[in-house]
């Protein structure tokens, strides 16, 4: 796989997990997820920064440390967030297997 090639499965990938957030939750508002390859994911500009650990399959809030973020959720809302993760998640290790 070329470079080009890689850097667009990265880019798909990373809308991908966009959309999961954004169908879970519309009003989390994320704007960018970094470091997709690594065992956790950075989700930024939402209301929260966030990180979904892949490894505990958690999602962890670090508070008002983004220029872009800022404001309030229910905590339903985080926990369908996770959720939404978690799914997303366990259809990637499906899909790195069958490969």
């Amino acid at each position: 796989m070329t470079k080009k090639e890689q850097a667009a499965k990265l880019k798909a990938e990373r809308e991908k997990v966009l959309k999961v957030i954004h169908e879970a939750v519309p009003n989390f508002g994320a704007t960018r997820i970094l470091n997709i390859e690594c065992s956790s994911i950075f989700i930024e500009g939402g209301t929260f920064p966030a990180t979904y650990d892949r490894d505990t399959k958690q999602l962890f809030i670090w508070g008002r440390s983004s220029r872009n973020s800022g404001g309030s959720m229910a905590i339903d809302e985080l926990i369908k967030l996770e959720a939404a993760l978690k799914l997303w998640d366990e259809e990637q290790e499906k899909e790195e297997e069958n490969v």
